[in-house]
């Protein structure tokens, strides 16, 4: 269900620095030059993704734009409002330039895989007739040069029944093809001055760039545990060691990983648990990477913290009538529309909320400049958290 606003707001700051494997160094402050800027955060991921459009000099240098189209990718983002708050952080996923009728695209980063290993069903051609065997993966295979460029982007890809020789061909192949990112070019209508165009992805997509294991020890951990536990065995250093963001939850998770899964999805899963608060009742807990790449995970809320008017939708304000910009507008909170089905008191349960037509939950919004916001946010219940605990997928 979207919301939208149109509340006014002021120009926002971008700083581009370079990779946050290369060191964070400072690059660029932009303000003026930038043509569009939007921003999305989601109670899934946090920080989700930015677009950027910067319209550079007439005779911005060939080295400049060489620059971008080379060592781009993965460049450190951070979005600030007038006064120098931080709004929004990531890195740059795909940069496109338009240089007249010309458009040139590099990317997504998401998607190179410098990193690779291929599961197969092992042969042994050795006997008359082969004999398939277990399913088995191969050892790992990096490309060196890409990695020291753009960090690692472990991938695994299934293969058929093989041997190991040509298991390991088939990895080398995908590797050669894979390790560096897609360019692309297209022919379009003129522009007048070069534009680079940054699409940009949040800090959380950096968990599915490896794979997590964890055989060392069985049992069960708390999801909190897990969740640093995976965190921790980022292959490229990306995020804040500052767990404080990461409340107690105390609902009990499989120790033990053999899956090869991404690790995004072992912490969805441990997310997926929420916590079971009392028989038969669950609560929702919500993940994401927001500033400083620090994980939070923690509750969701059980009280209105936004009020909106459908006679006046493009200002929302807090529920003590305090105003908001409309970057400050957080997901993972919940919007009342007090002006409608008046007379009814408003929520004061969880219950309550989920069940009043009044009531959103705020699942993600983007911020537009210079004015524009739009909520998209649904009923939050708990029977994906009960269907989790029971090691359910969907019904």
């Amino acid at each position: 269900m979207p919301v939208e606003s149109h509340a006014h707001s002021q120009a926002q700051t971008v700083i581009v620095s370079s990779p946050v494997i290369a060191g964070r160094r400072w690059l660029y402050t932009w303000q003026s030059e930038i043509s569009e800027c939007s921003h999305t955060s989601s109670a899934t991921l946090g920080y989700e993704s930015a677009v950027l459009a910067v319209s550079m000099a007439v005779d911005t240098g060939v080295a400049t734009i060489n620059d971008w189209i080379r060592r781009g990718l993965g460049r450190d983002i951070e979005i600030t409002d007038e006064a120098g708050v931080g709004v929004w952080e990531g890195f740059v996923n795909t940069v496109s330039i338009q240089l007249g009728t010309l458009m040139i695209s590099v990317g997504p980063l998401v998607d190179i895989a410098n990193r690779v290993s291929v599961v197969y069903s092992f042969i042994d051609d050795t006997t008359d007739p082969p004999v398939v065997g277990d399913q088995t993966v191969t050892t790992l295979a990096d490309q060196d040069e890409s990695v020291s460029q753009y960090g690692i982007w472990e991938k695994q890809y299934t293969g058929d029944e093989s041997t190991t020789t040509q298991a390991e061909l088939l990895r080398d192949v995908i590797l050669n093809d894979a390790a560096w990112p897609e360019t692309t070019k297209t022919v379009q209508s003129s522009s007048a001055v070069p534009i680079i165009t940054l699409e940009c992805r949040g800090y959380a997509d950096w968990l599915t760039a490896y794979l997590y294991t964890q055989v060392a020890a069985s049992g069960t951990v708390t999801t909190e545990t897990r969740i640093q536990a995976v965190l921790a065995a980022d292959t490229n250093g990306i995020f804040s060691t500052d767990y404080s963001k990461i409340d107690v939850n105390g609902t009990l998770a499989s120790n033990f990983e053999d899956a090869d899964k991404m690790g995004l999805t072992v912490i969805n899963d441990a997310v997926a648990l929420g916590r079971n608060v009392s028989t038969g009742v669950y609560r929702r807990w919500l993940f994401g990477i927001g500033a400083g790449r620090r994980a939070h995970y923690y509750q969701a809320p059980e009280a209105i913290k936004y009020e909106n008017t459908l006679r006046d939708g493009d200002a929302i304000t807090l529920w003590d009538g305090s105003p908001v910009k409309p970057w400050a507008v957080s997901p993972g909170q919940w919007l009342f529309f007090s002006d409608f089905l008046t007379g009814d008191a408003p929520p004061s349960t969880l219950d309550e909320l989920q069940n009043d037509p009044r009531a959103l939950f705020i699942e993600s919004c983007t911020y537009s400049a210079p004015y524009g916001l739009t909520i998209n946010g649904e009923r939050m219940g708990s029977i994906k958290q009960a269907m989790a605990a029971y090691g359910l997928g969907g019904f």
